[in-house]
């Protein structure tokens, strides 16, 4: 972290998000300047003029963005806020902030980290980028910016932890459903967990299912039906659905693999002018496999899903207070037999 305090106010900045931005702005220059040089052969028999200017063009933007990535910060004086971040800067004046609160960024491994969340009185509250750092925030990061807002009178309660993503949204037809799919505990309340894809849920799972995985809890209201066991068959044809496309994706995979072979050993480069390389077609016959190789793999996970969802017998629900039938009847069998 890096701050400063002169006429202007205060500097506030990390190096995580700046280092992460200088390194992706280093190697994409790294690969445009190479495809100069080692790049394909129509690229490389442009005219020099149009080379030139390629380099040109290219360093012009690596430099803006190493510059870019360098310059983000927070900057707080007495004329307000201003946020600058890789892609934007933003300016908020005193009165047209509402407060500062605790946010987030993601930060190394798609982790989300502490991030500070500047909130205005209208539009929509801006991240700090260049307050993250991988880990917690330091304690002179949170008394710097606590420090400046109570000396403009901002209201700032920060905990130094992200806040908890809501776990549900409002889809465009009005519907409840989690942000993402993946395990949830059961909404119903049921131990066990029940899986969320594509707008349904699950039957009931039991525990195991989630495979070592911590299932997440939904807190939006419950759903007005939840499938029970023996009668879902998303399962089965999401299964049926994914074997057939990593089966097609398996073709194309052999299909380049052979035609990349074939253009490397049959190729007569002695009766051709242009150089033909095989290496981008192993490229694209490399990704087709890696495709099918992953749609596979989701296929027998849809497996797995759908033999707990026809075999899984949630326990009987009975309302409160009330006894169930079965129950009723043997306690009635029990008494007729108890009669002299």
């Amino acid at each position: 972290m890096a701050t400063g305090a002169g006429t202007y106010g205060v500097t506030i900045r990390t190096n995580a998000r700046r280092l992460f931005w200088g390194f992706l702005v280093a190697f994409n220059s790294f690969l445009a300047f190479n495809a100069a040089w080692h790049g394909p052969q129509w690229f490389q028999r442009l005219p020099e003029q149009l080379t030139d200017g390629y380099l040109a063009a290219a360093a012009v933007a690596a430099l803006a963005g190493l510059w870019r990535a360098w310059r983000m910060a927070l900057y707080i004086d007495d004329e307000g806020v201003t946020v600058r971040n890789f892609f934007r800067t933003q300016r908020f004046t005193w009165p047209e902030i509402s407060r500062f609160a605790d946010g987030s960024a993601i930060g190394a491994q798609s982790q989300r980290y502490w991030a500070l969340l500047v909130v205005p009185r209208a539009g929509t509250a801006v991240t700090a980028a260049a307050t993250m750092r991988s880990g917690a925030p330091r304690h002179e990061l949170l008394s710097a910016i606590q420090q400046a807002a109570q000396r403009y009178g901002i209201p700032a309660e920060l905990e130094g932890t992200p806040p908890p993503p809501r776990s549900f949204y409002r889809d465009h037809w009005g519907g409840v459903r989690p942000h993402a799919p993946g395990f949830y505990r059961d909404p119903g309340g049921q131990p066990g967990v029940r899986y969320f894809s594509r707008g349904r849920w699950t039957p009931l799972l039991p525990a195991e299912a989630a495979g070592g995985r911590q299932p997440a809890r939904f807190t939006g209201p419950l759903p007005a039906e939840l499938p029970e066991a023996g009668d879902w068959r998303v399962g089965q044809s999401a299964a049926r659905r994914n074997t057939v496309l990593s089966a097609v994706w398996t073709g194309v995979a052999v299909a380049l693999a052979a035609a990349a072979a074939a253009t490397d050993l049959w190729w007569d480069r002695t009766a051709h002018h242009k150089q033909f390389s095989a290496q981008g077609v192993l490229w694209a016959a490399f990704f087709a496999g890696y495709v099918a190789l992953m749609l596979w793999f989701k296929a027998q996970f849809w497996k797995k899903l759908q033999r707990g969802g026809t075999t899984a017998a949630p326990p009987p629900r009975t309302q409160p207070g009330r006894i169930s039938q079965s129950s009723l009847d043997a306690l009635t069998e029990s008494r007729t037999h108890d009669k002299p």
